[in-house]
């Protein structure tokens, strides 16, 4: 019965819902809970919640059963719930905690009623209408019948986009436009496609990089665009606390050689989130740093990366996100085209990132 959970998914769009369980991290708004079905959220009240009874992930009933066209009837006599979609029936027996279908005897997947709602069991739903079921991550659950253009991955990261617990509340969000791992060779062409735009930008970068471009590192900052600094490249996820902080420091201390300023932004670089613990954020943040992160990844389309947002996805996926975030566009060699469509969209607004900026990061860390 679990084998489809355990199953990784490659998409979902036609048929799909999506739970997020923590209100406190997740909910749109205070008391709900949000859920994808067919490229719309929608949302389950917190007055009833998602259950867990044993391996089953237990959800209400009516929302869940509109959505996937099936009826329900309660038997009064038997206390049994019966759901029907297509051919199929499911009958649980709300006494015993056993259900029964039209392919399978008497198996424990417990449906109940509490909340003033009958309760089902998504795992056992899903096997025996046909659907998949996939715990894509902490608290977030993808139940679908058919592919779409959107990843796991690129769902997980539109809900995180969510930092704060007032931003949902913002009806046109703020997003930043950054570059990671800079200044490099492309860095020059990046700045005129800015400036044809008429955007600024955040440019991140480590002190290798800006010992090989001192003149690059000027002139970003000669045309009015904000720098923050990451670590080195050769800082891990395990790494020490001061190999991290000292990192920070001594590309701070490299960009002021350069430039006669120090700056206080900072941002990991791809796989060091998890270096930026809470004692490294900790004493950053007493040094006067504040940490940022990016939301949504622009990679070249033919980087290879698993969880790549390229520019078609970019509008799908960018339509769902209500609070403020952090592009970052990674991919050096088309800047121009991923500018342009970042620039052309209408559904947010985009402003220069500067040190007076509420972090957005994951850690919800808003030092």
């Amino acid at each position: 019965m679990r084998r489809v959970s355990s199953v990784i998914l490659a998409a979902v769009f036609i048929l799909s819902i999506i739970f997020v369980l923590p209100a406190s991290q997740n909910a749109d708004a205070a008391g709900s809970y949000p859920f994808i079905f067919n490229d719309e959220i929608l949302y389950l009240v917190d007055t009833q919640p998602i259950i867990y009874k044993g391996e089953f992930t237990c959800v209400p009933s009516e929302k869940l059963l509109e959505k996937i066209q099936a009826k329900a009837v309660y038997e009064a006599e038997t206390n049994t719930y019966h759901v029907t979609r297509g051919r199929i029936t499911l009958s649980f027996n709300l006494t015993s905690g056993y259900s029964s279908s039209d392919q399978m005897s008497y198996f424990y997947a417990p449906g109940f009623y509490q909340n003033n709602s009958y309760y089902l069991p998504l795992e056992y739903v899903a096997d025996n209408f046909d659907l998949l079921f996939t715990k894509i991550s902490d608290g977030l659950f993808h139940l679908q019948s058919q592919p779409s253009k959107i990843t796991d991955e690129q769902w997980i990261r539109i809900f995180k986009t969510k930092t704060s617990d007032t931003a949902a509340d913002k009806k046109t969000p703020t997003f930043y436009l950054s570059f990671d791992d800079e200044p490099s060779s492309y860095t020059g062409e990046i700045l005129e496609n800015l400036r044809k735009s008429g955007v600024t930008a955040t440019f991140f970068m480590t002190e290798q990089n800006m010992k090989a471009y001192p003149a690059m590192v000027r002139r970003v900052l000669n045309e009015g665009h904000t720098i923050g600094l990451s670590p080195s490249k050769n800082i891990g996820a395990g790494a020490a606390t001061s190999a991290v902080t000292n990192s920070i420091n001594s590309a701070n201390d490299t960009f002021q050689k350069i430039t006669k300023q120090r700056v206080f932004l900072v941002m990991p670089l791809s796989g060091q989130r998890e270096a930026f613990t809470q004692n490294v954020r900790n004493l950053l943040t007493a040094s006067g740093y504040r940490i940022y992160d990016a939301n949504i990844t622009l990679p070249d389309s033919n980087t290879g990366e698993a969880a790549a947002t390229t520019k078609s996805e970019f509008g799908a996926i960018v339509k769902y996100i209500k609070w403020n975030s952090n592009i970052k566009i990674t991919s050096k060699r088309n800047s121009a085209e991923l500018i342009a469509d970042v620039v052309a969209r209408k559904d947010y607004s985009l402003v220069e990132m500067t040190e007076f900026t509420e972090p957005v990061n994951y850690f919800s860390d808003f030092r």
